[in-house]
């Protein structure tokens, strides 16, 4: 399995039957994964903790229930991702990209309420 940057060149590879795992194993090894393209990805429940993820696209991604913790997702395109129950404890999340549709369950994976 093999993680591709924007530009599609290969930034990790490794004999991981799915993606999920092929990026946790990239975390877990430290590699930097910003600008990775994991549009689309189904990286539900996954282990995420401390990634750097910086302007990666992560767009339409299952990120249900996944945990970035102290993730480095600058810049990041959220749009259409499934972020429910993600923790983003720690995160910095400075000028990510998100769909209007999303913003009630980012806020609420912020754990801020709106009233």
């Amino acid at each position: 399995m093999k993680i591709v940057n924007l530009k599609n060149e290969v930034i990790f590879e490794s004999n991981s039957k799915t993606i999920k795992d092929c990026v946790e194993k990239a975390v877990f090894d430290r590699v930097d994964l910003s600008e990775a393209n994991l549009s689309e990805a189904d990286l539900s429940d996954a282990n995420l903790f401390k990634a750097v993820l910086v302007g990666a696209n992560l767009s339409e991604a299952n990120l249900f229930r996944a945990d970035l913790v102290g993730a480095d997702l600058v810049g990041a395109d959220l749009s259409d991702a499934n972020i429910s129950e993600v923790d983003f404890s720690g995160a910095d999340l400075s000028g990510v990209k998100l769909s209007k549709m999303q913003i009630p369950e980012f806020l609420k994976a912020l754990k801020i309420s709106v009233e």
